[in-house]
């Protein structure tokens, strides 16, 4: 599994923690985890030093990684990546979802905060969780964990269908200009 995104109380770290203990005291195998909660410097901030004590404390699988290097965003295309979490608290776009479809990386468990709601829907895109709420993000990795092969392929075609029609960038470039400098878009058409 894989999460990964700034070092920051409101992504939600914490919450993934406390639903891998979930999961643990309930006995359900649970893929080890790759967390990539980074920043710029090398010092350990106060809570990557919170999140590495939780995890020790806790006995749970995962590997901290607390400096963002090219291979982690690598990660998402690594068939390896049994699930991708995005447990945010606040999230005002949702980048990491997109870059899961458009890698390949299927299922993507997300929590409902902002621009998430629209890119994660449940069963559709993924799975979904409402924001700090652990048991409920437990839930979602058990259902994304239990996921077929089939339902994962239709899960990351709707996901990168999704990318495709909302977020391609030509496209949205085009229709910005059209529809506000429409004198700077040359109508093939016309000429």
């Amino acid at each position: 599994m894989l999460s990964f995104g700034r070092a920051e109380p409101y992504k939600g770290f914490d919450d993934l923690i406390s639903a891998l203990s979930i999961l643990k005291r309930e006995d359900i195998r649970v893929p080890h985890l790759v967390l990539g909660a980074v920043t710029e410097g090398l010092e350990l901030t106060p809570h990557q030093q919170h999140l590495a004590d939780r995890i020790t404390r806790e006995e749970l699988s995962v590997t901290l990684l607390t400096a963002f290097t090219p291979v982690l965003r690598g990660l998402l295309a690594d068939p390896r990546v049994s699930v991708v979490i995005v447990p945010s608290r606040a999230e005002p776009f949702g980048r990491i979802p997109l870059e899961a479809y458009a890698a390949g990386a299927s299922p993507v468990v997300a929590t409902t905060a902002g621009g998430l709601a629209e890119i994660v829907s449940e069963g559709s895109t993924g799975y979904a969780a409402e924001p700090a709420n652990p048991p409920a993000l437990a839930r979602a990795i058990r259902r994304a964990l239990a996921a077929t092969p089939t339902e994962r392929q239709h899960l990351l075609a709707a996901g990168q269908a999704l990318t495709s029609a909302r977020y391609d960038y030509r496209a949205n470039v085009a229709a910005f200009l059209a529809d506000t400098a429409p004198w700077a878009v040359r109508n093939p058409q016309s000429a």
